[in-house]
């Protein structure tokens, strides 16, 4: 089993992605290669306007850059179209009572998530897996 990566170990990554060498991102990131290279080993973590300034500069994830377990930046996905999440909510939630499902508090707001998260629209075809998967769970009971 892979070991989850580090602060320092995603860092890195966003660099490798970028092209820049440790002294350019350094130069870039206005400290000397020194600390970076320092961060990219886990020596010592960077100053939060150092985070702020990399999810910024590489449009990445803060949650990802912080705390993800892989080395494949995730992308920031800009602002949140809440309109949208509702309408993924209200139709899980919806679906979940047509097949009689009864789910722990807070599982149809993670499937509104991932669903919002893989870019998938309440469309026919969403919906129809999204049934399938629900009616399957309901007679796991």
């Amino acid at each position: 089993m892979s070991q989850p990566s580090t602060l320092g170990a995603r860092i890195k990554a966003i660099r490798r992605v970028a092209g820049m060498g440790q002294d350019a991102l350094a130069q870039a990131l206005g400290f000397s290669t020194r600390s970076l290279i320092s961060w990219e080993r886990d020596v010592v973590e960077p100053p939060l306007g150092v985070v702020r300034q990399l999810c910024r500069d590489h449009e990445v994830d803060v949650g990802w850059l912080v705390f993800g377990t892989d080395t494949t930046p995730a992308r920031h996905h800009g602002p949140a179209d809440w309109p949208r999440y509702e309408r993924l909510l209200a139709m899980i939630e919806a679906l979940r009572v047509d097949v009689g499902l009864r789910l722990k508090p807070g599982r149809c707001q993670v499937l509104a998530r991932s669903l919002y998260d893989e870019g998938d629209d309440a469309d026919a075809d969403t919906r129809r897996r999204l049934r399938h998967m629900l009616l399957a769970l309901s007679q796991g009971d």
